[in-house]
């Protein structure tokens, strides 16, 4: 497939545009054993592996790839009382990887975002082409923090829940109303970290270098923060107007100190 960006400068009539042309292509593997019971009712396994690599012609600087990798397994408990586990992995490959944020939850409504950090993905400035931003990746769920908490050319995240269906697991006859028969507790813990460099413990990737700017001095501070993210909550889920709303409270563990607790109102299944 043939992809292309396009950087217009709209404060300067003058600049021409920075076209960048890829020919790209994409391959998956993908291995799903599990069986749905209902709406976020699953058990089994399921995992997908998948590269990407996008060529620019006669601009090796800016050939890059992306490996990614999910596993899942479900395992019911007792009477539809589920623990649902989920491991992935990123790593962007080549001379011009691109980025991972980690933070936040899929479709969360009324979310927020960091903008921190000299190199952030998300950094908005005059004159500042930001094509990239067509090729970072969001990664979900990393509850009690916002999007782009960490962000990196890797990442790991573990999610773990519990998920109690708690009107099924009581009542055995037939359930007309959806809103109940639905009804789903959840408790859960996620930890992840995004990084550049080899490793996220490495003292000189992204997460421990910061770079400080004072005119005429540069200097670097190595910081020695736990790259780890840490989250934990509860959360409640259910149909509503046909809709799976989810509604998750979730408190970050951040270098060692637990933040104040984030809220998430969200649409969809699953993880």
């Amino acid at each position: 497939m043939l992809v292309t960006t396009r950087f217009t400068d709209l404060d300067s009539i003058q600049t021409k545009d920075q076209v960048v042309a890829y020919a790209a292509f994409r391959s998956e593997f993908i291995f799903d054993n599990s069986v749905t019971h209902g709406l976020n009712d699953i058990e089994g396994a399921r995992f997908k592996a998948s590269f990407e690599q996008y060529d620019c012609p006669g601009q090796s600087n800016k050939n890059f790839g992306k490996l990614t990798v999910d596993a899942r397994y479900y395992q019911r408990i007792h009477r539809g009382l589920t623990f649902a586990s989920r491991a992935s992995f990123g790593a962007f490959l080549g001379s011009a990887k691109k980025n991972f944020l980690l933070g936040g939850m899929d479709n969360w409504l009324f979310n927020s975002s960091s903008r921190n950090g000299a190199n952030n993905p998300l950094k908005l400035a005059l004159f500042y082409n930001n094509s990239d931003l067509l090729f970072v990746r969001y990664i979900t769920n990393m509850r009690g923090f916002v999007y782009n908490t960490q962000y990196g050319s890797n990442f790991f995240l573990l999610n773990e829940e519990l998920r109690w269906p708690i009107i099924r697991y009581f009542y055995r006859g037939a359930i007309s109303s959806n809103f109940l028969k639905n009804l789903q507790l959840v408790a859960f813990t996620d930890i992840g970290s995004a990084w550049s460099g080899l490793n996220p413990f490495n003292s000189s990737n992204n997460i421990n270098t910061q770079v400080v700017y004072q005119a005429p001095f540069t200097a670097t501070v190595r910081n020695y923060i736990n790259p780890l993210l840490i989250g934990y909550g509860g959360g409640i889920r259910t149909l509503i107007l046909g809709y799976y709303v989810k509604f998750d409270v979730g408190w970050g563990i951040l270098n060692f100190k637990v933040q104040s607790p984030k809220y998430y109102l969200t649409f969809g299944y699953d993880f």
